[in-house]
């Protein structure tokens, strides 16, 4: 099933009862996720498993509305053939929509519900920046560029959005303005290269020596500090969020990151303590406020935060 199908089973309200959303595009996926959930009228459930989801629905009698169940990444059931013959059977008048962050087609599962499958690719920069445009008020010819700095990732250019209009409210400027501001000055930064990834892994990782390393190669290769700062406060934030959360299950709508990074971030867990890093995150704000009111020399900002550290 392609997405113009699932848009118009939607309107016509003749979903089916089993299905499967997949592909890297999650933030549209979550879109028509809230729309299908408002033809239920709240009767929404989220469940860990297909096996939950079977014994409350043997007995269905128990619900006075039918239910819409919405699972993430079941890799139980996505192994267990046994159980996909009668899954619409048993679902009865409730209904399930199983969502996937890895598709692998060449599956048996994936071959057997082809028909109930929606991947979710990214959009052409035209149509995501109609939505940017359309619900920040960026101007579309700013908003294409912002799409194609994040890969139309449409989830991603919410976010970067968002961090936009806040800067806009801040400091009483348009979007415009406030875009090409966050663009001129390295806030939006899309184009980290392997080295900057690798600094923030060892800096999570407390290998202050290769920290070192890494951020002198990067100075060298004349990345912008701001860019930098950025990036291991983003890094920062994803470790604290692994650390306290005790699933992924929703993780981007409930925590603002993708299942990506908090299955990367988990690896990173337990090197500092939670007020360790809360500390990190204040010190970073700390040096890119001081950067840019000119109280903090860029030059010595990293070594202020090794300090600290």
């Amino acid at each position: 099933m392609n997405i113009a199908e699932l848009k118009s089973k939607i309107i016509v309200k003749e979903l089916p009862n089993f299905l499967v959303f997949t592909g890297p595009e999650t933030g549209i996926m979550d879109v028509y996720l809230k729309q299908i959930a408002t033809v239920f009228k709240g009767s929404v459930c989220k469940s860990e498993s297909v096996k939950d989801v079977i014994k409350l629905c043997r007995g269905t009698s128990i619900f006075k509305k039918n239910k819409l169940f919405i699972v993430t990444d079941d890799t139980d059931f996505l192994k267990n053939e046994k159980a996909w013959g009668n899954i619409k059977l048993i679902l009865g008048t409730n209904s399930i929509i199983l969502k996937y962050h890895n598709y692998d087609a060449r599956l048996g599962f994936w071959k057997k519900f082809s028909n109930e499958t929606v991947v979710f690719e990214r959009l052409p920069s035209s149509i995501v920046a109609k939505h940017i445009s359309k619900e920040f008020g960026l101007s579309v010819e700013n908003a294409i560029k912002l799409a194609e700095l994040y890969d139309n990732d449409y989830y991603r250019c919410k976010l970067e959005a968002d961090k936009i209009k806040h800067l806009s409210q801040f400091k009483q400027l348009t979007m415009d303005t406030a875009f090409e501001h966050c663009l001129n000055t390295g806030v939006l930064c899309a184009d980290y290269n392997a080295d900057i990834f690798n600094l923030v892994e060892s800096i999570l990782r407390k290998d202050y020596r290769l920290f070192i390393q890494l951020y002198d190669a990067l100075i060298n290769q004349n990345e912008p500090i701001l860019r930098i700062i950025s990036a291991l406060y983003m890094g920062i934030k994803n470790v604290l969020i692994a650390q306290t959360m005790n699933s992924a299950k929703n993780i981007q709508q409930n925590a603002g990151i993708s299942y990506y990074s908090y299955v990367k971030a988990k690896e990173m867990v337990g090197y500092y303590s939670n007020t360790e890093l809360e500390n990190i995150l204040y010190i970073l704000m700390e040096i890119e406020q001081g950067i840019k009111t000119g109280k903090i020399n860029q030059e010595f900002s990293i070594d202020f935060l090794l300090v600290n550290l």
